[in-house]
């Protein structure tokens, strides 16, 4: 038999569209925490995702054009989390991108932010930074090395 609450979900889940669907379904699959005793630490996909990036070359990238100059507390870390979460999640605009972090507050301390990211300071991030910090970094790994001898027609 079927509870009320069931039924809520599954009208609910029917209102949707197919791609809405399936992308909520990948948003929330990058949230989900992965299964471990309840004694360790909890992580989330998205961290998971992003613990095998090569940090240290990050820092080489981030020292060579002074990504951290003046900067208090958002890094250029930080703004590579946002930046690889938007394009993760297929978001289209800085409100979007705060919208769907400030939805899930509870868990970005877990997915490797160290607070609520705002929309003028992710813009300003943008702006003043230099664009070759990521250029680098994204060049310098191997799989980016591998597919840059592929000629697409």
């Amino acid at each position: 038999m079927m509870r009320h609450n069931d039924w809520n979900e599954r009208s609910n889940l029917e209102n949707w569209s197919g791609l809405d669907l399936r992308l909520a379904r990948s948003i929330s699959a990058l949230y989900k925490p992965t299964a471990k005793p309840s004694n360790e630490l909890r992580q989330t996909r998205f961290s998971q995702l992003m613990a095998h990036l090569p940090l240290t070359t990050f820092r080489r990238c981030v020292a060579r054009y002074g990504g951290e100059y003046k900067v208090k507390q958002f890094t250029c870390f930080d703004q590579y989390l946002c930046m690889a979460f938007a394009q993760l999640t297929y978001r289209e605009s800085l409100r979007d991108i705060e919208a769907c972090l400030r939805s899930q507050s509870g868990k970005l301390y877990h997915m490797g932010f160290r607070s609520t990211v705002a929309r003028n300071t992710l813009s300003n991030a943008n702006a003043v930074r230099d664009w070759r910090i990521y250029a680098d970094f994204g060049q310098s790994h191997p799989a980016t090395q591998a597919w840059s001898s592929v000629v697409f027609h």
